[in-house]
């Protein structure tokens, strides 16, 4: 239990005891507990938004500015409902219900596909009251799609009239909790959308009101992966940027880092390859100039190359896993790759993301010619022929890539280093086992 959970616990306590005994002395001193408070989660706040401008945080510190953001503001939150209902004691509000509906938990920013139905455990609603809860509930907890730019329910092709499903789920005061398992029936044309909840409640005193939630995070509803790239892009710079023109490089990293690892369906406390410092150098030098503010303008040529790669590591069979055990190098300069591969032996290779051609790989390999000299090779979209030729597959029979560098990490400093393994090794997992050729009526297979 963190301070501030402990310091409401209490508030809570203290403040029930002066609403069944009201006395001005007990009364001021929660006024001051109050505005002490306030005072601790406003710098609190702050301060977490300076971290994310300021600092380019590791994955786990990243996951936990988040959630203690989160937490921070549920607070927040609670503690406004204390206070206003100190100010009804006093009679200096209206006998309005003292309470809030929050999201404790949710899976968004991300772009998720129609029909895709959510975990019982992935979007979470709280209802939040004052120390003593003065109404009744009157129904169901609803979701509701809140769009800018459209409404979904009205689609003109003859789809579901509600594009949730399982969008209304019971609740009561003793466990004050719904999950929505929610399920997405229609696409949301590429635009963002967010979600509010709403419950009706009762009062009383008699007077019915509906308590609304604040908005989920943005997110984008697709109905084909070839909507994925765009998609992804619009929460990024809207999840970044927010309403700025520009901000800190740090707050960029930080946003481009949370979206990455909900893209590749990592571990966001314990991932298993995050974007690295280096990473982020290669994308600072190649799209923003090596600055320290970030301009919105400059956004759109970044991710036009950047989430063509996203969408290669996303959805191409393999590639993912490719990448996160170092078999793809991936964001590389081509100055970077010949110089790795200087005074090695011929058929040694790297496969980094072409730097001219977005979402496509590049190889750079020792040619067996005198004198030896590197070449450079584009993955050409009909070297492979998804499920019946996979990249591994198309990696494994070119007798051109031989010996492997895969990227590994120095464990004292961090620093990416480069281990030498035979191609067969490193690729078994993945690619397709060759059958044996048996000899068949006095025919000898053809050997090497």
């Amino acid at each position: 239990m963190t301070e501030q959970e402990d310091k409401l616990k209490k508030m809570c306590t203290e403040q029930l005891e002066l609403l069944r005994n009201p006395q001005m002395e007990p009364f001021n001193n929660l006024v001051a507990q109050q505005r002490l408070l306030k005072e601790q989660m406003d710098i609190e706040l702050r301060s977490l938004m300076e971290l994310n401008q300021k600092v380019i945080l590791d994955p786990p510190d990243l996951a936990r500015m988040y959630l203690l953001t989160t937490e921070l503001q549920l607070q927040m939150r609670q503690l406004e409902l204390y206070h206003a209902e100190l100010q009804q004691l006093l009679g200096q509000s209206s006998a309005a219900c003292i309470a809030a509906l929050v999201i404790k938990k949710q899976p968004f920013p991300i772009v998720i596909s129609k029909l895709k139905q959510l975990n019982d455990d992935q979007l979470t609603v709280y209802m939040l009251t004052g120390a003593y809860p003065n109404f009744q509930i009157m129904s169901s907890v609803k979701a509701t799609l809140i769009c800018d730019t459209h409404n979904p329910s009205s689609s003109k092709s003859g789809g579901p009239a509600n594009p949730l499903d399982c969008d209304s789920q019971a609740i009561s005061l003793q466990n004050k909790v719904a999950t929505f398992p929610l399920k997405f029936m229609q696409g949301t044309r590429k635009a963002s959308v967010n979600i509010k909840f709403g419950v009706s409640v009762r009062s009383t005193g008699g007077t019915p009101a509906t308590i609304e939630s604040n908005m989920s995070n943005p997110f984008v509803v697709i109905t084909n992966e070839c909507q994925w790239e765009g998609s992804a892009g619009t929460l990024l710079k809207k999840d970044a940027f927010g309403g700025s023109l520009e901000i800190p490089w740090p707050q960029f990293v930080n946003a481009l880092q949370r979206h990455f690892l909900l893209a590749t369906k990592q571990d966001p406390v314990r991932p298993k390859r995050p974007l690295s410092v280096y990473d982020f150098q290669y994308i600072n030098t190649q799209f923003f100039g090596s600055r320290s503010i970030i301009h919105q303008k400059d956004y759109d040529a970044f991710w036009g190359w950047f989430g063509k790669s996203m969408q290669t590591l996303r959805y191409q069979r393999h590639i993912c896993n490719l990448w996160q055990n170092g078999i793809i190098y991936g964001y590389m300069g081509r100055d970077d790759v010949n110089a790795a591969l200087n005074n090695q032996e011929p058929g040694t290779f790297i496969i980094r993301f072409s730097e001219r051609n977005p979402g496509q790989f590049g190889i750079a390999y020792t040619g067996t010619e005198l004198p030896t000299r590197i070449k450079h090779y584009l993955v050409q979209a009909n070297d492979t022929a998804a499920a019946r030729r996979t990249f591994p597959d198309f990696l494994s029979d070119c007798g051109q890539f031989v010996y492997l560098l895969q990227l590994t990490h120095d464990p004292a400093t961090g620093r990416p280093l480069f281990t030498k393994s035979h191609k067969d090794i490193a690729l078994e997992p993945y690619a397709a086992r060759k059958a044996s050729q048996t000899p068949v009526g006095g025919y000898e297979p053809l050997t090497a």
